[in-house]
Formats: C-alpha cells, sequence, structure tokens
C-alpha cells in the first residue's frame, strides 16, 4: 500500500478519544461553546419509534456507472473503487436497517446509494464486517485520503478543491442535538452519546448526496461532514469531519480522529466501502489475423485477406 507520509498528518491533527464504550476524552473539544456538564447519567430512554428512512426525492443518482466498479461505486485511478455514497446498512431480507440504531449483531450488508440517511452509531468491526457482507471491504486509510485529495499531485485539501467554502458540505449545525435533548445539559456518557434520537434533531445528519457541492471530481460524495468515517491501516481511525464540525482535528481530507478502538460507536460515526476493480478488458488478436504453425513449428499470423506471396 502506497502511504502519503500520514506521520504528520496523525502527529498534527490526532486528538485523544475514549476507549471503546467509554466516554471521549476532553482534548477533543465540542464544536461549540462548551455548557455546563453535570455528572454523567443515563440518558432518558428512547420512546418514539425512528423517522421513517425514506429516499429524499430531490437527489438524483445520475447516469449508471458502467465499467470496472460496481453500482453505487466510482473508480479513484484506475486502482480501487469506492462507494460514492456514506454507506446504509440493509437487513438479511434486503430492507434498510434504521440508521439511527446500532447494528449489533444483526449481520447487516452495506449499500450505497443516494438520498438516504446514512448509518451511523456503527463500530469499525461491524462496519468491516458489512463491507464484507456485500462483497466489499472497509476503505484503508490511504485509499480513503486519494479518494478525498485525489492520487495525483498537487492534491486537493477539501473533495470539491483547495479552497473552502463554508456552505459547500455539512460542518456547520448549530448546536449540539444533545443540548436540544437535555435542555442545555451535555452528557459525554457512552449511553448518551448512542441515543437514537440524537441524528434525529432537524438539521443534524443530511440524507447522502443532499450537499451538491461536497463532490469529488470523480463522483464521490460528502467525504467531508455529515458523518465521520471508519478507515482501516495501522490503528482505527475516524475521517473527514461531520455535521458538528470539519476542523478542531484537521481540515478538510485531512481531519483524523484518533485513539477510538475498532469496538467504539456513536452518534457521529459512519463508513463506506471500497472493493477491487474489474481487469480491464484484456488484448485480443485482431478477428481477421489467424495464428498457425509453419513447417518448422514456428507461429505465424496469417491475414486470409493479404494476397499470395509469389511462387
Amino acid at each position: 500500500m502506497r502511504r502519503l507520509g500520514w506521520t504528520l498528518v496523525l502527529g498534527l491533527f490526532g486528538v485523544g478519544c475514549a476507549s471503546p464504550g467509554s466516554a471521549p476524552q476532553t482534548e477533543e473539544k465540542p464544536a461549540v461553546a462548551a455548557p455546563v456538564i453535570t455528572e454523567p447519567a443515563v440518558a432518558a430512554p428512547v420512546t418514539a419509534e425512528p423517522d421513517a428512512v425514506e429516499p429524499a426525492s430531490h437527489v438524483a443518482e445520475g447516469p449508471a456507472l458502467k465499467g470496472r466498479c460496481p453500482a453505487g461505486m466510482a473508480l479513484i485511478d484506475g486502482r480501487f473503487c469506492i462507494d460514492r455514497w456514506e454507506a446504509v446498512t440493509l437487513t438479511k431480507d434486503g430492507k434498510l436497517h434504521s440508521p439511527y440504531h446500532a447494528v449489533a449483531t444483526e449481520g447487516v450488508a452495506a449499500d450505497s446509494r443516494p438520498g438516504v440517511v446514512p448509518q451511523a452509531y456503527i463500530s469499525m468491526e461491524e462496519a468491516d464486517a458489512a463491507c464484507k457482507q456485500s462483497g466489499k471491504r472497509l476503505c484503508t486509510t490511504q485509499q480513503w485520503v486519494d479518494a478525498c485529495m485525489g492520487s495525483a499531485k498537487p492534491k486537493r485539501s477539501y473533495p470539491y478543491g483547495n479552497v473552502e467554502d463554508p456552505r459547500a458540505c455539512n460542518t456547520t449545525h448549530d448546536g449540539h442535538p444533545l443540548m436540544v435533548l437535555h435542555e442545555g445539559r451535555r452528557f459525554t456518557d457512552s449511553v448518551a452519546l448512542n441515543d437514537a434520537r440524537i441524528n434525529q434533531v432537524g438539521g443534524t445528519v443530511a440524507p447522502t448526496g443532499s450537499f451538491d457541492a461536497c463532490v469529488t471530481p470523480e463522483g464521490v460524495h460528502d467525504m467531508v461532514g455529515n458523518l465521520l468515517e471508519w478507515t482501516r491501516g495501522d490503528r482505527p481511525l475516524l475521517m473527514g469531519g461531520y455535521y458538528l464540525d470539519a476542523h478542531i482535528n484537521g481540515e478538510g481530507c485531512a481531519y483524523v480522529t484518533m485513539r477510538h478502538g475498532e469496538k467504539y460507536h456513536d452518534f457521529t460515526t459512519g463508513f463506506r466501502c471500497c472493493s477491487t476493480p474489474a481487469p480491464e478488458d484484456p488484448q485480443t488478436t485482431p478477428a481477421s489475423v489467424t495464428v498457425t504453425r509453419n513447417e518448422q513449428g514456428f507461429r505465424s499470423f496469417d491475414d486470409p485477406a493479404a494476397p499470395l506471396p509469389p511462387m
């Protein structure tokens, strides 16, 4: 695997995070002014069923991508395919799993499609299993970076270019949804951070592809903002920022959250999958040329349309 020199990026933008199942460390600053934090408490039970998951009618998938990648994926530099949209998950009967609930051990499969709320509340371990269930694999950190920044120099800082457009991606939600749910108090325990109601607060997670300008030249959407995205490598990493922040842990494509274990999940954690492209069409011998052997046993190429040699 090619490396991009992640030692520098990780050193600059890494922030300490909680161990699996525990609260994040305080080094990871909130995206809004810090309110008064009470002693951790169990979040109020979720009494309402999650909102129905319906495709957004205003988002078009665009022309079908025929070629070396499966439907819903884009080819990057001829080397790998990546989901064009943040992943949703499907149950064994092919129905959409609620993106507001953890997948646990339900054996869901990943899918890439526009106009649906992407899956959050998922761990790296679960995301990798969902990708494998659909015949793909969780993207490596290098693949994710190459898809976001571009693999050729000069690289992009953002999916759409080098100059930030604050309105291009879903990164500027006003206020923390936990403060809305708990009357201004901000809880940081694992139960509160996995409350199914968080991403149902208005203006949080957007359906895939809703931000038209947040797209790479290859047609890969929402790599910055909306949800953090798990990648695999020397350590589990969460890339790209989310709807509350795309600056604290790095800028744009260089946003990196470190030190969460592979079993960690909360309302910010999403993913997308990668796969190996189909081989290019092999070169074949032109139809007008036949291969024969002469009397000495060497191969010769005879064109039936060519004139016979002189006697």
